[in-house]
């Protein structure tokens, strides 16, 4: 799955490998967020790293 980002480079990033990837991680942010994590951007940046989190998220 690709993200346009209009605002900033790279306009195209590709940032999860297929759509069952970009559904495991959507899961997994909402179950971050239903369980109260205090800490869910760290648990996603060590998941995904700092770049993906970056552009998917701002």
């Amino acid at each position: 799955m690709w993200y346009f980002d209009h605002d900033s480079s790279p306009m195209l990033t590709q940032v999860f490998a297929d759509v069952g990837q970009y559904l495991d991680v959507l899961m997994f942010k909402c179950l971050l967020e239903a369980h109260g994590e205090e800490d869910n951007e760290d648990l996603l940046r060590e998941h995904l790293g700092d770049d993906v989190v970056e552009k998917w998220m701002y």
